[in-house]
């Protein structure tokens, strides 16, 4: 089994809106999402969205892939709430606590992270490490670019 870390360039005040609430906030007191709930996040990222880019690992490597490279060198590059808000982030009431979860960045957020950060900071990218981490970066550096928020699906 393998997992998939989904970046889209999406509005995520649209998103909270047609998950039926007020608003994109970030209240960790929500309630679990549910499998309805999920699949309108699928579906309304496929018509609102754009695909930027995908990471993928194997179940075995899920610890490495969030502890060691997103709670890493990631976390180190973009501040450890960043990088978690791609795994996921509550929002419009909603916590994702199992797969599939689903986070977002506003475009401000991702400008703040990203902005003075040097490049050659990186890992190798010819390392698997190096290119989820490398992978991730370009995306988002690409949301910046859109003007749009990032919106993830992981799972």
């Amino acid at each position: 089994m393998s997992y998939t870390l989904e970046l889209w360039a999406a509005p995520v005040d649209e998103l909270a809106a047609r998950l039926g609430a007020g608003g994109a906030d970030d209240d960790p007191a929500g309630k679990q999402a549910t499998p309805a709930q999920l699949d309108i996040v699928a579906s309304w990222l496929a018509v609102a969205g754009r695909p930027i880019d995908s990471v993928q690992h194997s179940s075995a490597a899920g610890d490495w892939f969030e502890d060691d490279v997103i709670g890493g060198p990631i976390a180190g590059h973009l501040g450890a709430d960043l990088a978690g808000h791609l795994l996921s982030r509550p929002l419009a009431g909603l916590t994702w606590d199992e797969f599939p979860s689903v986070g977002w960045v506003r475009n401000a957020e991702i400008h703040a992270a990203l902005t003075g950060r040097a490049r050659a900071d990186l890992p190798d990218p010819d390392t698997d490490e190096g290119d989820v981490v490398r992978t991730v970066i370009d995306a988002l550096e690409r949301v910046m670019e859109s003007g749009q928020d990032l919106v993830t699906y992981y799972g």
